[in-house]
C-alpha cells in the first residue's frame, strides 16, 4: 500500500489594474520545481482557486492496479466553489437542499476537476459512475471525506464508511444467519467492515433490487476477504481489500469479478 500526500505553496505574482488577469506561481513539491498559472479570471475566482489547496486536502492510496484519490474537507461555503461544476452538474447541485450533500458534491467535483479537468461524470441506469476515458472509476464519501477510485484494467467498486458504534442495531438487515454465526458481531469495526464490503459488492453487481442478507455474502479465510454475489443461475466472486484510515473503513475489490455458472 502506497500513500502519497500532496502539498504546494502558492505565490501571487501579478494582478493587473482591472483585476481580470491573474498570474500565479506555485511550487510543486513532487516535481521539485516552480510552475506558472495564468488565467483571465476575476479576483473571487482567484481567491477560491488558492483556497482550494487549503480546503481540500488530497491524498492517494495505491492498492495493486487501483489508485484511490481522496479529499478531506472542513466545513466550507459550497457557493464559493461552483466554478468546478459543469452546467448540468450545477443544475444537479441546486437540487440538493442539505448543505452536507452540497459539500460532498462540490468536493467530489473538485477532485474530478483536478484528475480529469472538466470531464463530465456520467451514470449508468444502475447508478454506476463513468467518464469518457479509458479507465474505470468508483466514487464514495463518508464523513468529511470523498474518494474516487480508478483502475485501468477492470471495473472497481469503492465504499467508505464511518465506523458506527451502534451498527449492531441494524446488522440483522444485511447479515445472513451464517455470517451472524461466523463473525464476531460484538465488534462494531468488524460489522461496519462487512457492511462496507456488501456496499462494494452492490456496486459490482450491475443490478438493483438486491437483498443484502440473501444475495451478497462475505467470507474471510486467514486475512483474505472474499465476496459472492448470488444471481439466479450464476455467482459473481471477487477478492476484497478492507482497511481503516482515520476512523473510516475503505473497501474495494482487488481482483476482477469472476463469473461462475452454477450447476442446474
Amino acid at each position: 500500500m502506497f500513500v502519497k500526500k500532496f502539498k504546494s505553496d502558492f505565490f501571487l505574482t501579478n494582478i493587473n489594474k482591472n483585476r481580470n488577469k491573474v498570474s500565479l506561481v506555485f511550487f510543486d513539491s513532487d516535481a521539485n520545481s516552480f510552475k506558472l498559472y495564468t488565467s483571465n479570471v476575476n479576483r473571487t475566482f482567484f481567491r477560491s482557486f488558492v483556497a482550494m489547496d487549503a480546503i481540500f486536502q488530497r491524498n492517494e492510496i495505491q492498492l495493486g492496479a487501483t489508485c484511490i484519490h481522496t479529499v478531506q474537507f472542513p466545513e466550507f461555503n459550497p457557493e464559493e466553489y461552483l466554478h468546478v461544476l459543469t452546467d448540468s452538474e450545477l443544475d444537479r447541485y441546486r437540487s440538493f437542499s442539505h448543505i452536507k450533500r452540497q459539500r460532498e458534491f462540490i468536493a467530489t467535483r473538485a477532485l474530478r476537476h483536478e484528475l480529469y479537468g472538466n470531464e463530465h461524470i456520467h451514470y449508468t441506469p444502475e447508478g454506476a459512475p463513468y467518464i469518457d476515458k479509458d479507465t474505470f472509476i468508483s466514487i464514495s464519501h463518508s464523513g468529511n471525506m470523498v474518494a474516487i477510485a480508478e483502475n485501468h484494467s477492470f471495473p472497481v467498486g469503492l465504499d467508505l464508511e464511518l465506523i458506527r458504534k451502534d451498527i449492531q442495531r441494524v446488522m440483522h438487515k444485511f447479515l445472513s444467519e451464517a455470517e451472524l454465526d461466523f463473525f464476531d458481531c460484538e465488534d462494531a469495526t468488524l460489522v461496519t467492515s462487512i457492511w462496507s464490503a456488501k456496499e462494494t459488492l452492490y456496486k459490482l453487481a450491475g443490478r438493483k433490487q438486491i437483498l443484502f442478507s440473501d444475495e451478497l455474502h462475505i467470507s474471510r479465510v486467514n486475512d483474505q476477504w472474499r465476496g459472492r454475489i448470488v444471481n439466479p443461475d450464476h455467482d459473481l466472486l471477487v477478492n476484497l481489500d478492507i482497511f481503516e484510515r482515520n476512523g473510516i473503513i475503505f473497501t474495494l475489490n482487488s481482483s476482477r469479478v469472476e463469473h461462475v455458472k452454477r450447476d442446474s
